[in-house]
């Protein structure tokens, strides 16, 4: 049969089905020939002696090509008949030996068939079991609202007090400010007279070089030191210190949920299913061979259950709070703050480099080639931009209209995804490292935008661009086609997700920080969460309890050292990543 042809538009893969004689488009099916034509070639197969009953149907009604297994006791030929007899897909030697006068059918047709009947099956148990719980689910679905609307309203009355309490002790800081910056301006006063003082004894001396001479080590020797007693000492300055949350004491304030039944509902009426109506019977002897043979799937694959886990090796103060973290395979990384600091760090957090961009209060705006180059992207700009070894940077891709903000460099081929904005709309294109434009993906195959927000920006190990939006709580995956694959939007045991950071390591895994954390920690999802390459939930891989609070940014070098970063912190707390085998 002839291959599925692919075109591709604007990153959205379409498919279509070829004819096998001239390729054009078909949805036609020869059913005897095994292959597809249009309707041109439809008429000059028919019309050809050989051919003249071939059965000829729609793409969509075609009978599917048996799969080739070899009889069991002529191992060199295939089972084509099925025996009506005894019920035993059989090969053409068995049929004029052991089978011989028995009646029998095209296995073809019998699978074909079966085939059907299976998925009949499996439409009527979805119409009577999981009709019967979505029906079941929607009644049951209120009551849960009900008490979520309960929740929320209780959370919105503490929230109210502690607006009450925050406005007051605003109101309190606010009026040491007010007395602080009084002083302030005194001092400042002083600091211009006494500026004044100087120029005009400078002035005086301007007729004698001599005196100048004087005035000048004079003013060396007192005039800094004067101004430097002038200079407030800012840890003399009011602090915050938190208060005791006694999480126990808060619940108990907040309320609890009780359930008031053993079970949430004992599912009666369920209409029991014949399986075995729909299938023909086994032999006694296929029977038994086939449960010989059936063995567990982690058997027959030969792999191992595996469990992955961290171990915290310990704690890196970088002296500035990191929005991004990029990773070089020495171990050294690129962190950036707020206010547009690029800075090097080795393994140990000693600065061996440091550059300053205009990029202020962005996230993953930065990301390190596999060759050890930095680039980063500048949004007002418009444009990428490469640090060169001499620290110095130069435009090397202009994104036209679009701004750019996340940024990754592929470590599979080197081309660069960058997700850029316009007008509150977002999409990602990827560029070669050369700067040629290869592809944009904005929307799915519906034609309904992907994303509402790009933060952080990977690829996984099969070319899956995955993106951490923020604004929409998902982690959103696509192909590298650009076709719509997963969108993550947090685990069950988490009511909110908020996804910031995110890698992927040499396995095909997603790790994304979750970064919600509400106030006095009343509700802390803090947390990294561990997704398959098909972006389906595995574990939390650092619960509340270990993560660092509101994680934004992380970042798994080349020795599986997971490095995480909270909101507002200087600290960059290090674990060891591994996978367990379990038996």
């Amino acid at each position: 049969m002839a291959d599925d042809k692919v075109e591709e538009s604007n990153g959205t893969a379409q498919h279509y089905i070829g004819c096998a004689i001239c390729e054009v488009s078909s949805n036609l099916y020869c059913n005897d020939c095994h292959q597809s034509l249009c309707d041109q070639h439809r008429d000059v197969h028919l019309k050809e002696e050989r051919n003249r009953h071939h059965e000829v149907v729609l793409y969509k009604d075609r009978r599917i090509r048996l799969p080739v297994e070899k009889c069991t006791f002529h191992p060199t030929k295939d089972l084509e008949i099925f025996c009506d007899s005894c019920r035993d897909p059989i090969c053409f030697r068995c049929s004029t030996s052991n089978h011989r006068n028995h009646q029998t059918s095209d296995l073809e047709i019998v699978y074909n068939i079966t085939l059907q009947q299976c998925k009949d099956q499996l439409t009527k148990i979805r119409e009577v079991k999981l009709d019967s719980q979505k029906e079941r689910t929607e009644q049951d679905e209120e009551r849960f609202n009900l008490t979520k609307s309960a929740m929320e309203r209780r959370f919105s009355e503490i929230e109210d007090i502690l607006n009450i309490v925050l406005s007051e002790k605003l109101s309190e800081l606010g009026a040491m400010k007010d007395s602080y910056f009084k002083e302030t301006e005194k001092e400042i006063s002083n600091i211009e007279a006494s500026i004044a003082q100087q120029k005009y004894e400078m002035e005086r001396t301007l007729t004698k070089p001599s005196s100048l001479l004087k005035f000048h080590q004079r003013l060396i020797s007192h005039a800094l030191e004067e101004v430097h007693d002038l200079v407030t000492d800012h840890s003399t300055l009011p602090t915050f210190i938190k208060g005791i949350e006694d999480k126990k004491v808060i619940e108990k304030q907040f309320g609890e949920i009780k359930w008031p039944v053993k079970k949430l509902y004992s599912g009666p009426h369920e209409e029991a299913i014949n399986l075995s109506q729909s299938f023909p019977p086994l032999s006694k002897e296929r029977e038994a061979e086939s449960r010989r043979t059936m063995l567990p799937l982690c058997d027959i694959l030969g792999a191992p259950k595996i469990k992955f886990d961290v171990k915290k090796e310990g704690m890196m103060n970088i002296r500035t709070p990191a929005y991004h973290l990029s990773g070089l395979s020495s171990g050294n990384f690129w962190a950036s703050n707020s206010w547009g600091e690029l800075i090097l760090f080795d393994k140990k957090g000693n600065v061996l480099k440091k550059i300053t961009t205009n990029v202020v209060d962005a996230m993953g705006y930065h990301t390190t080639t596999i060759e050890g180059k930095l680039f980063f992207t500048i949004a007002k700009s418009k444009a990428i931009f490469q640090v060169t070894s001499e620290l110095t940077t130069s435009k090397i891709i202009s994104c036209e209209e679009w701004e750019p903000g996340a940024i990754h460099s592929s470590h599979i081929n080197g081309d660069i995804l960058v997700g850029n904005n316009k007008n509150k709309e977002f999409k990602v294109t990827k560029f070669t490292k050369e700067g040629r434009k290869l592809q944009v993906i904005q929307r799915d195959e519906e034609g309904n935008n992907l994303y509402k927000s790009i933060n952080y920006i990977t690829e996984n190990i099969n070319g899956d661009i995955c993106t951490s939006d923020y604004t929409a709580h998902s982690v959103v995956g696509v192909s590298r086609s650009g076709q719509h694959r997963f969108s993550y939007l947090g685990h069950k045991s988490q009511s909110e997700f908020h996804p910031n950071g995110i890698r992927t390591d040499k396995l095909g895994h997603i790790l994304v920080c979750n970064s919600y954390c509400a106030l006095l920690g009343l509700r802390n999802y803090s947390s990294v969460h561990l997704l398959d390459i098909d972006g389906q939930f595995l574990s939390l891989l650092l619960s509340p309890d270990q993560c660092p609070e509101k994680p934004r940014a992380l970042c798994l070098d080349d020795h599986d050292t997971l490095m995480v970063v909270g909101e507002d912190s200087a600290t960059v707390t290090l674990y060891k990543y591994f996978q367990m085998k379990e038996n």
